[in-house]
This record gives structure tokens, C-alpha cells and sequence, in this order.
């Protein structure tokens, strides 16, 4: 319980969502002079600077981060497209599925063009060389492997696009897993994850509220003009127009800041897959598979029974407990087969019966000499000393 009310005064909360906070309130104190409970922020552009008003800034915009931080999964889902009003958005969805087919298919012509290249012995040019490799990488952290994946915005096909990076590689579901794996990720690493993901809190909590400062700008106006009975492109009206077409310029800015530092996230997310899943293995209690066949099978069912619940097989992953048992048991076998084998050593060793049975093979004049603890037969090579062969005929007479 503490520990989750120190969170609200760290670093990443300040910067993730009071930062924000305080910007909106002193900007809507500042566009809308008629809302009376941000009076005192008013006050201090007057330079009526009271402990007291500062303190109360300091509380009002506390309380907004607060809300912020407890609307933020529903901001990213906003964003990302799978909320409403975005997610109404279909042209949005049939462009974003569009674009990826495009440069998919011209990824995968490319490479097929390369193949046939290299398979002919010829030169593929350096040009198509390096767009290859440019539609490779960028592909990569714009968009999801798949098409049935992609999002109609931006910023959701980023966030898409490392979610899925442990299903294509692992076979692990990133989204359920990650809770877990975060488990056996290193304080040092996991300091770096949360400074990344405060970076684009900032971003995504300044785009949502410009959006809101954009209504409420808009409404400023709709109301001068209804209720006041000015008209909408008076003085009064223009200026919460001005304001409004400032906010929408905040908010696409904001936007698109936070598209880019979700892809230095996302970095950071897919290395932690790639450097911690075998210590997640450990943690878990399973032994570690022997090679990456099994263990993209194993988390496949692992994925399966978080999601689906759906049991694992045990005989097919033992636990390292019963993994290091079955070794102990192989061991003293395998030590027996060792002593029961003779070495070479001992096969080469012959005893003195065995030698003399040996020697007594050999003709009476064929010399010996001990060699290594053994004795073997000098056969001489000189043809002098040698029996005349059967088949040397006498020279004939002439």
C-alpha cells in the first residue's frame, strides 16, 4: 500500500501525468476566465503569488494527474483504435490494411526477385539491395506481422507491432506473458522499460487532453454564440477558435511524439523477451527444453493455458526438479557401463601366455624385441637374406 502511494511522487509520475496535469489546468484557467474554481490560477498570472493559491494549483493538478493515471489503459485504447470513436473509424482501418498490403507485396517481390538472383549467379542491384533492407526494418516497428493485426492508427500499429514480436519469435503471447516475465527482469533493466513507457504517458496524456481543450474550446464558442447571441465569427467567437486550431496543432504534434518514443519502447520490450524468457523458464520451475523447436512448443501450450486455460501436457515438459532426477539416475548407469567396458589400453595389454602363444606362431628365425611392454616380430626386408622365390626360372644356356 505504500509502496503504491510512492509511486505517486516519483519521477515517471511527474513526468508521465503531473506535467501534463498542471499544463491543462493553468491552460483551461487561462482560455476559459469564467470558470470560477481555477480562479486562484488566474490570480497568479496576476502576480498575486500566495503560498496559499500555489498550494492549491499544486493540489488541483495533483488530483487531474491522479484521474489521468487511472484513465491511462483506457487512453492507449483510445488511441490505439480499439475504443470508440476511433475505432468507428473504418476508412482509417481499410488505409492502414491498404498501405501494409502495398508495401508488403513489394517486400516480398523484392525478395523473391533476390532469390532468383542468387540462384542464376547474377547481380541483384545495390539500390533494390538497400530498399529490401529498408521496407524489412521498417515494416518491422510500423505495422504487425500479419494484416488481420493492423490498427487504423498510427500509434496503435506501433504498439501492435512489438506485442506480437514474441508470437512470431517464441510463440509466446506477449501481452499475458509480460506480467510474468517482469518477474525475472533485473531492477536496472526494468527502471529503463518504466522510463520509456513515462515518455509516452507524456505524450499520449498531453494529445488526449489538447483533444479535450479542443472541445471545449469549440463549445466555448457554440455556447458564446447560442447564449450570448454574438456571433460565432465575432471577436469573442474567433478567439475560441484560435484557441481551438492551437489545441488540434498541440495535440497532432503530441500524437506523433508519441508514436515515435513508443518505438524506442518497444525496443526495450522486445529485448527483455529475447535476453529473459529462459530465466522465466527457470522461474516457473519447468526444465529448460534442449533446443528452439521445443521451446516454441512450449510457449505455445504455455500461452494457451494462461489465455485459454488449457492444461500443458506433463509428461511432455517435466519439471527441473524431476528433470535433474532422471540425470542422477542416468549417471551412475552410464558410470557403470564405463567400468564394465575395457579401455583400449587394456585391450592392447596382453598378459604372458597370451604373449608366448604369440611368439610361438612365428618362424624360429624371426628376431623379436620388446616394444611398449609388448613383444613384436622384426620381419626382415632384405631380399639377400630371403628364400629364392618359386617362380625365379634358370637362366637358360646359350
Amino acid at each position: 500500500m505504500l509502496g503504491s502511494v510512492s509511486k505517486l511522487f516519483d519521477k515517471n509520475f511527474v513526468i508521465g501525468f503531473y506535467l501534463p496535469a498542471l499544463a491543462a489546468v493553468v491552460a483551461i484557467a487561462w482560455a476559459f476566465p469564467d470558470f470560477a474554481l481555477l480562479s486562484p490560477v488566474r490570480s497568479l498570472t496576476a502576480s498575486e503569488k500566495t503560498l496559499g493559491d500555489l498550494t492549491y494549483v499544486a493540489l488541483v493538478a495533483w488530483v487531474f494527474a491522479i484521474l489521468l493515471m487511472a484513465s491511462n489503459h483506457a487512453q492507449y485504447r483510445l488511441l490505439e483504435g480499439y475504443l470508440p470513436p476511433v475505432a468507428w473509424l473504418r476508412p482509417l482501418l481499410c488505409w492502414h490494411r491498404f498501405r501494409f498490403r502495398r508495401l508488403k507485396g513489394e517486400l516480398d517481390m523484392l525478395k523473391t526477385k533476390w532469390q532468383e538472383a542468387v540462384n542464376q549467379g547474377e547481380d541483384f542491384p545495390q539500390q533494390k539491395q538497400d530498399r529490401v533492407t529498408y521496407l524489412s526494418a521498417w515494416l518491422s516497428v510500423h505495422y504487425p506481422s500479419k494484416e488481420g493485426d493492423v490498427m487504423p492508427t498510427r500509434f496503435g500499429n506501433t504498439i501492435r507491432s512489438f506485442e506480437v514480436y514474441p508470437r512470431d519469435v517464441y510463440g509466446v503471447d506477449g501481452v499475458s506473458v509480460w506480467l510474468r516475465l517482469a518477474s525475472v527482469i533485473p531492477k536496472d533493466y526494468a527502471s529503463l522499460v518504466e522510463d520509456a513507457r513515462a515518455e509516452v504517458d507524456f505524450f499520449v496524456n498531453t494529445s488526449n487532453l489538447a483533444i479535450l481543450f479542443v472541445i471545449l474550446s469549440l463549445a466555448g464558442a457554440v455556447h458564446d454564440a447560442r447564449w450570448q447571441y454574438r456571433p460565432i465569427l465575432g471577436p469573442v467567437g474567433l478567439c475560441y477558435l484560435h484557441v481551438a486550431a492551437i489545441g488540434v496543432v498541440i495535440a497532432a504534434v503530441a500524437y506523433y511524439s508519441a508514436a515515435a518514443r513508443a518505438m524506442a519502447w518497444g525496443d526495450l520490450v522486445r529485448s527483455a523477451f529475447d535476453c529473459y524468457l529462459l530465466s522465466l523458464i527457470k522461474q516457473l520451475g519447468f526444465a529448460v527444453p534442449s533446443n528452439e523447436k521445443e521451446r516454441h512448443e512450449f510457449w505455445t501450450q504455455f500461452s494457451r493455458l494462461i489465455v485459454y486455460k488449457q492444461p500443458m501436457t506433463p509428461d511432455r515438459w517435466p519439471l527441473a526438479s524431476e528433470s535433474a532426477l532422471k540425470q542422477e539416475k542416468a549417471l551412475p548407469e552410464r558410470t557403470q557401463e564405463k567400468a564394465e567396458s575395457p579401455s583400449l589400453e587394456e585391450k592392447n595389454e596382453l598378459t604372458e601366455p597370451q604373449k608366448n602363444a604369440e611368439l610361438s606362431k612365428l618362424p624360429p628365425s624371426t628376431p623379436t624385441q620388446e616394444r611398449g611392454g609388448a613383444t613384436v616380430a622384426i620381419i626382415s626386408q632384405n631380399s639377400e637374406s630371403s628364400a629364392e622365390s618359386p617362380t625365379d626360372c634358370p637362366r637358360s644356356s646359350q
